[in-house]
Parts: structure tokens; sequence; C-alpha cells
């Protein structure tokens, strides 16, 4: 129910009663962000277009279908009294001496992939295990999780999710690394172009290898783009950097830690032809330290972004526990991705770090305040 504030004049002669149904404790109010009590004045916003979601152990949320917003307990100076008029009586429902307002606030997606339940691992091996309790559609997860729809198809995306038989699923990592490893050498050995990669042509080329449209797409989706989509076939364009980054984490799959010089050459070899490593490749990926425990010299050591909370005070206590200090340029892509939008990664840090300028090398380092 939208609710107004009416100044009322003293002058007036008022006849206040209370109502049957007079409660103090039963009326919540909400104020809403100009935009969105415009939206809803306007008609943009339908019914249950506005919904709260929380569960017992969450901090409560408001969300309309591109935006999420935090809901806190505002205190209110003078008890306000929530009236109806009746000509010129006014009929007192409830008090009320705090109000619920809305800032917005990033959504909050972390256990999205526990939601989604057990990982594809392939045709074959789900005829094996028949229905799978806990799968959840998309209306299952917009009713649970804390985020508004735009914002979750986004998640959804950026954590390489599928829909299959009406359900979100994610693809193992074994079937992934399996697969993914598979198309590319086809690719090599059959000379096909890795900008114009078939759906339709992996798909029969790699189907006795428990392999069927969708996953292929899936997988083309989260290495490469689209650049040509019918009814009848898909056409993708494999990304030079997203490949490199996959070959990449197969070889710290094999060691946590690799000497530098051998850990490029070893790299290179992987690399489909047609593409070029590049270090800037590796950035949120692994950390290059001047002597590690492999007998000096450069080594690489494994230290992915994708793990890291997304929560910024969470992500800068870790941050800083594997490193008391680091150069602005070796932290800026662990901490890229939580910037809000509008603001940039040295504000970001300014406020949750120290920045200063080293000595003797003339580096812009962060560590902890």
């Amino acid at each position: 129910m939208m609710a107004s504030v009416k100044d009322i004049n003293t002058s007036d002669n008022l006849n206040i009663g209370y109502s049957d149904d007079y409660s103090a404790a039963d009326l919540r109010l909400l104020e809403l962000p100009s935009e969105v009590a415009e939206a809803l004045e306007s008609g943009l916003l339908k019914d249950g277009d506005l919904c709260l979601k929380g569960g017992d152990s969450d901090t409560l949320v408001c969300c309309t279908p591109e935006k999420t917003y935090g809901v806190r307990v505002a205190d209110t100076s003078n008890t306000l009294l929530v009236t109806r008029s009746e000509g010129s009586d006014y009929i007192i429902e409830g008090t009320v001496g705090e109000h619920l307002e809305l800032q917005i606030c990033p959504p909050r997606v972390e256990k999205l992939k526990e939601l989604l339940g057990k990982p594809y691992d392939g045709p074959q091996l789900e005829s094996e295990i028949g229905q799978i309790d806990g799968l959840k559609s998309f209306e299952d997860l917009l009713a649970i999780v804390q985020a508004s729809e735009k914002e979750l198809k986004e998640a959804l995306r950026k954590i390489n999710a599928f829909e299959l038989d009406g359900f979100w699923r994610i693809l193992s990592e074994k079937y992934l690394s399996e697969k993914f490893e598979l198309i590319l050498n086809c690719a090599v050995a059959e000379d096909w172009k890795l900008t114009e990669l078939s759906v339709n042509v992996i798909s029969e080329s790699l189907k006795s290898h428990d392999m069927t449209p969708t996953t292929v797409r899936c997988l083309l989706h989260m290495f490469g783009s689209a650049i040509d989509m019918t009814e009848s076939n898909d056409i993708f364009s494999l990304d030079e950097k997203k490949v490199c980054q996959f070959a990449a984490e197969q070889l710290f799959k094999m060691q946590d830690n690799w000497p530098a010089e051998t850990f490029i050459e070893t790299w290179k070899e992987k690399i489909p032809d047609g593409m070029t490593s590049n270090e800037e490749y590796l950035e949120g990926l692994c950390l290059k330290s001047d002597s590690g425990a492999l007998g000096g010299g450069q080594e690489y050591s494994y230290y992915p972004s994708s793990v890291l909370p997304k929560e910024v005070k969470k992500r800068m206590r870790l941050l800083f526990q594997k490193e008391a200090s680091w150069t602005l340029s070796d932290i800026t892509p662990y901490v890229r991705e939580l910037t809000p939008p509008g603001s940039t990664v040295d504000k970001l840090l300014f406020k949750h770090a120290r920045i200063y300028t080293d000595s003797n090398t003339g580096l812009k380092m962060v560590n902890k305040k």
C-alpha cells in the first residue's frame, strides 16, 4: 500500500479516533527512493515487481526487476500516526516510531553455484544417475537469490551456467577441462578456423565423446563469443585471452608453482597455432615472484581471483594475508571487479588500504591501513 505524509492544519477542528483494529506493532513504513516511488506511481513497476528477499540468516534486501537495495531500520524522531480519513474524521490505524529505508547495494550471489546443485558431467552419467534432486529453475533461483532478475541473469552468465531441461546447471571442472581440450585438439586436427567454429560441426564430430550441442554451445560461450546465430546453427569465435588462460589453468592443475621460464615455454606449447601467449593474460590468475621455493629465480604461483570473496573487506583481508605489500599493478587485477560503477580502483584502494610510493623503486605500493 502506498502512503504519504500529510501536514494537518492545527487550527482546524479535527475529530480523531482509534480504529477497532488499532495496532502499534503490526505496521511497517518503507521509504522508497524517488526513482522507485515514481516507477510505482507511473505504472512502470507492476504488482510483484517490488519484492523483499531474505532467509533467516540473511540481511533483508528489496529488489526491483533491475536493482537490489539493502533494507535498514531508521529511527523516526517523532511518532507517526498512520491514519485513514473519513470526511473530516481521522481514524488512527497504528503508530510508528521507526521506518525502513532502501540503499542501493550489490546483488548477493556468492552462493549461486551451490544453489545450482550437482555439476553436469555429461549425458551418459546423467542418464545413469536419473533424476537429480535439488536442481533449480530460473523461477526457483529468482525466489531465493537476493538479486534482481537482471542481476541474476548476469550472475548466471558470469559463472557460465546454462539451462538444460528447464534447470540451470554448471559444468563440472573435470568435464569442462576434458571436453574443451578435446574441442581444441579436434580444431587443430581438422584445421578448423578458431574464429569460425560451428556448434553443429563440433557436436557431430565429437558425439561419441559424450558431448551434445547444448554442452558444446556452453563451452564456446565460455571461451568465445557468438558471431552468427541461426535457428539451425551457431558460429563462435574463440577469444585468445580466455583460451590462453585456460591453457595456463591446466598447467597449474599439475603443480601450483612453476619456474618462470619453464612455465612460459610449456604454456606456449599448449596454446593452439594462431594464438599468442601474453603475460598480461596471467593477471588475476597467478603471482610472479623474484625468488621462490623452487631454488631461486623468478617463479609463477597459482593464486586465482575467482576463488576470493566478493565482499571487499574480506578480500582485502585475504590479499594482505597473502602479501603484506603489493605493487599497485599486481593488486589491481584482484580488486578491479569489486570497483563500483562510476568509481576507480584507486578510489577503492584509498578507502580500504594505504597507497604510497616506494622511495627506492619509485613504484606505487599498497599495504594494509
